[in-house]
């Protein structure tokens, strides 16, 4: 099920008055709220015995062009890309980097399993050409953490757990 929400964002100004008396507004002080749509998608995980559980993805508008055409099918038994994920996560992290030689890397990220689990998750959602094609399209990315994709897990009872934010920046990294 597809929808379109309103989330917003804060960005900070000041209200000065000129030398006429009019105010205008500079971004340091008063706080006021920025509108921006994001795309809403549930997607059943598991229904047992009357308990459904759903995906639940929130995804900028900006994003959804680089996710994969499956994408809404993570966490569930028609999931296939777990070898991907798996051959991702080798080539971009134990292929590129010696144990020995960068064993900070390994300790705060390639052997943290909160991290793999992370970038799993990334490799899951994300179509890795539509990302390059989007590289190419947007070299410089003013603010990074605006562009982001929430994932939840709800079930029928209305309990809603968020499971990742990420941004731009962690799909970046990753890759």
């Amino acid at each position: 099920m597809r929808q379109e929400f309103s989330s917003y964002k804060e960005k900070e100004c000041t209200i000065q008055k000129n030398k006429k008396g009019e105010a205008k507004a500079s971004p340091f002080f008063y706080k006021f709220l920025i509108g921006v749509k994001m795309i809403k998608i549930t997607n059943e995980i598991s229904n047992e015995d009357g308990y459904s559980r759903y995906n639940f993805f929130e995804i900028h508008p900006d994003l959804e062009a680089i996710v994969h055409k499956d994408y809404q099918k993570y966490a569930t038994e028609e999931f296939d890309r777990k070898e991907y994920c798996e051959n991702k996560y080798k080539e971009n992290f134990y292929d590129k980097y010696d144990k020995d030689a960068y064993k900070e890397v390994y300790e705060k990220y390639i052997d943290n399993e909160k991290f793999k689990e992370k970038a799993m998750f990334i490799y899951s959602i994300i179509d890795y050409d539509k990302y390059k094609e989007f590289v190419k399209l947007n070299p410089t990315i003013e603010n990074p953490s605006e562009l982001i994709i929430s994932y939840s897990v709800l079930d029928n009872s209305g309990v809603k757990v968020n499971i990742y934010n990420i941004s731009i920046s962690d799909i970046s990294f990753v890759f």
